[in-house]
């Protein structure tokens, strides 16, 4: 006989691991499809059927407590996921305004003149729609700062400019740079053009002044998530380990709880109100072993049905 099973891998509360055998299927030969299976090889069939559900339910204990403890693993891995997406989005938003102050001081005439362009339309209550006609025949005959206006945004009194380094002259051989070596996964030393969003009531530097202020923030706040992920890390981790430990500890105790002897048959109340027992056959087999036939015939009651299920 053959008993057909599975290996997992389970971790236990003290951080150690073992190999758990998931029983699957019992079989009088080793068909060919499961020749690559893991399998245990017995002297008869006989012997594959009692070793199979002799621990059938000690299988679905070990089930049910890896379950459990997976469970508690994937909570754990998603606090460290959130963790580390938290800083890493802290981490760009230094990189990204420290980036677009640094490009408002390199561009500080043309980010003066375009600020300057707007609040004189503005201020000649010029309606906002004629600014745009404007600014698109400004464009269209090449005027710099013209062209430097990506969009006009004056609900909110701002305006988004496209600026890059005016000392790079070679915006294009950047651009084809910067794509190249993205791909080979190397960042670019050059600064790549980027939109900028200006407010009008400051000058550029003032502009500028208020991404390196938000630069500072994002380090403030990188060290307060820091140190309250670690915490939080730290209390999921040892929480983590408290549940890892019990789901073993239960384990072992449901593992070990004696079996009484009416656990071992499969009870039931006839339509007349008598007591049965259903008995099965497999192949021709008899499921129940000697000593159980002995249990049953100690504890049989006058009124009684035995039932044989083939």
């Amino acid at each position: 006989g053959y008993i057909i099973k599975k290996v997992e891998t389970r971790q236990k509360g003290d951080g150690s691991v073992e190999d758990v055998h998931i029983y699957q299927e019992f079989l009088p030969l080793l068909f060919t499809q499961y020749a690559g299976f893991s399998h245990e090889i017995f002297d008869n069939f006989n012997k594959a059927c009692d070793e199979f559900f002799s621990k059938i339910e000690a299988v679905k204990i070990d089930q049910r407590a890896m379950q459990q403890e997976r469970e508690a693993l994937k909570k754990l891995e998603n606090v460290k996921r959130d963790h580390e997406r938290r800083l890493q989005e802290l981490m760009d938003n230094q990189k990204a305004t420290t980036l677009l102050g640094q490009l408002i001081e390199l561009n500080k005439q043309l980010v003066d003149g375009a600020i300057m362009v707007v609040r004189s339309a503005v201020a000649n209550q010029i309606d906002w729609k004629q600014i745009k006609e404007l600014l698109a025949e400004a464009q269209a005959q090449g005027d710099p700062i013209a062209q430097t206006i990506k969009q006009l945004k004056l609900e909110t009194n701002t305006i988004v400019l496209w600026l890059g380094d005016p000392f790079d002259r070679e915006e294009d051989d950047l651009l084809l740079d910067s794509d190249e070596e993205r791909e080979e996964g190397c960042e670019s030393s050059k600064m790549r053009p980027m939109a900028v969003e200006i407010d009008l009531d400051l000058s550029a530097m003032a502009n500028a002044r208020k991404y390196f202020d938000q630069k500072r923030q994002a380090v403030k706040k990188e060290q307060k998530t820091i140190s309250a992920s670690e915490k939080a890390f730290k209390s999921a981790e040892k929480k983590t380990r408290q549940t890892l430990k019990e789901v073993a500890a239960i384990t072992n105790i449901n593992k070990a709880r004696k079996t009484h002897w009416f656990e071992k048959f499969l009870w039931f109340i006839s339509s007349e109100n008598y007591l049965g027992e259903l008995i099965y056959f497999f192949q021709g087999i008899l499921s129940r072993s000697d000593n159980n036939n002995k249990a049953r015939k100690t504890h049989w009651f006058e009124k009684f049905l035995l039932v044989h299920i083939f």
